[in-house]
């Protein structure tokens, strides 16, 4: 009896799915923790003349989060603190659809989102996490994807934070 197109469909996808390599959960949890410090290095960076004077504060902290697939695990946050008001940067997750994390930056004006993403998508799966960088976007427009520089972080703090330079 000939086998039918459904079936040789069936039995490729599932070599297909067999080959596959299973994800390391710990090694992505690792590996996210990893992302979120450096993040928050780049940030120290940008805004260390103004840390280093003490016009503003920043100071990082360890949050609990738990993931369906990373399970339970502490990652570092961020906040700023400038006079009275705070600025923060509180990661949401790693498995997350079309990316590979999220952070959530709430400021007295509102909300960024930091997304960490691969920006080329012709990139091949198993090669994706080596081409990761940050971009934000805007709650109301999740698909519209920015770079995450130190120029585009200055604007996006001080939109935040509610004051404009002139």
């Amino acid at each position: 009896m000939p086998r039918s197109a459904f079936e040789d469909l069936v039995r490729r996808h599932a070599k297909q799915k067999s080959d596959k390599q299973p994800v390391d959960w710990e090694e992505r949890k690792n590996w996210w923790q990893g992302q979120m410090n450096a993040l928050l290095d780049d940030i120290a960076g940008w805004l260390a003349p103004l840390i280093d004077d003490h016009t503003i504060a920043f100071t990082r902290q360890d949050v609990q989060r738990r993931e369906e697939t990373l399970g339970a695990y502490q990652i570092k946050s961020g906040l700023i603190k400038l006079g009275n008001e705070t600025l923060s940067l509180n990661p949401v997750g790693s498995a997350i659809i079309g990316g590979f994390g999220r952070v959530d930056v709430k400021g007295p004006n509102g909300t960024v989102l930091f997304l960490l993403c691969a920006p080329d998508p012709d990139v091949p799966t198993e090669r994706l996490r080596d081409s990761e960088k940050w971009f934000f976007a805007h709650p109301q427009q999740r698909t519209k994807l920015h770079p995450l520089t130190k120029e585009s972080f200055e604007k996006i703090f001080s939109d935040l934070f509610g004051f404009y330079s002139s």
